[in-house]
């Protein structure tokens, strides 16, 4: 192994990245998942998971990783398929643009 240093402004947004707190990565319980889908039918792609709590094979995670269809749901159209979405609450209303602009079919989990 070789360590080398390196100046700050090369490694800030590794940096940042090694803080960032997900206070969103919550998931419904299993019970209330299958009430879902019995209720709504079954979807094919979840827009906000991680690979711990994705709900569909296909799924958008915030960050790569090797079982991500893609990253960035807001980067990706819309209009294949349903979209399962639980979201970030504040980003509610961005979710709503983007199932109105890709004229997309999307289960969107939103609290009471």
């Amino acid at each position: 192994m070789r360590f080398r240093w390196a100046r700050r402004k090369f490694v800030q947004n590794t940096d940042d990245l090694s803080k960032w707190v997900d206070r969103m990565g919550f998931s419904l319980r299993p019970e209330l998942l299958a009430y879902v889908c019995t209720k709504l039918g079954s979807w094919d792609i979840d827009r906000f998971a991680l690979a711990h709590n994705a709900t569909s094979l296909h799924f958008n995670a915030l960050f790569g990783c090797d079982t991500a269809e893609a990253t960035g749901a807001f980067k990706q159209r819309w209009d294949v398929g349903v979209s399962f979405v639980l979201p970030d609450f504040s980003a509610i209303d961005k979710i709503l643009d983007v199932v109105e602009r890709d004229n997309a079919e999307a289960i969107v989990v939103v609290p009471e």
